[in-house]
């Protein structure tokens, strides 16, 4: 019986750290009236929520098919072997697909320096991003690596504070100690 409790402890501690994460996420992430700002229309943003509730469908199947991977894996070779396999899988889906679903994309028409800027953050998404997570996913359980994870928005609030001198709000601060708190909450299980 005392197992039981502990395990429903631990359950609902994982549950609320996750709570406080995402309720962080919402506070960073929200802007009042911001894509009406920007000319768009009530039904664009939503189509845009809802494209953002697919990728994070998307993203846990992902990871979840990913952990499943990392069973009889180990070390960091491992991780890299498996985070090539996954992007070199899509890289050729994606280049098999484009001709089909526009013809209009290029990669000619981006600019340089957004090309180069492209390359640079999926190497650091991509590359280094999933490849800690893969690892990650090695040495811990999902319920605790992929809310650590999901902590994005706390990271980029604080690289626009340091290098574009964004001025923290009340809102800002208040999302990014509820980040903090739900990571505090999942990882001292």
């Amino acid at each position: 019986m005392g197992a039981l409790a502990h395990d429903e402890a631990h359950h609902l501690q994982v549950a609320l750290g996750a709570f406080a994460i995402v309720c962080g996420i919402i506070l960073l992430s929200y802007e009042k009236d911001a894509a009406t700002e920007d000319g768009q229309s009530e039904a664009t943003r939503y189509r845009g929520v809802a494209y953002a509730l697919a990728t994070a469908m998307a993203w846990s199947i992902s990871i979840t098919v990913m952990n499943a991977s990392v069973k009889e894996a180990f070390g960091l070779s491992q991780a890299l072997t498996i985070n090539t396999v996954r992007v070199l899988g899509i890289a050729i889906v994606f280049l098999a697909v484009s001709p089909v679903i526009g013809k209009n994309i290029s990669m000619r028409r981006t600019g340089k320096t957004s090309l180069i800027a492209l390359v640079l953050g999926g190497v650091v998404a991509l590359g280094l991003g999933w490849f800690f997570l893969t690892y990650s996913l090695m040495e811990t359980l999902e319920s605790r690596a992929v809310p650590i994870s999901s902590t994005t928005p706390l990271f980029s609030t604080l690289a626009a504070m340091a290098f574009l001198r964004e001025k923290p709000r009340k809102k800002t601060v208040l999302g990014s100690i509820m980040v903090v708190a739900g990571i505090a909450l999942i990882f001292l299980l």
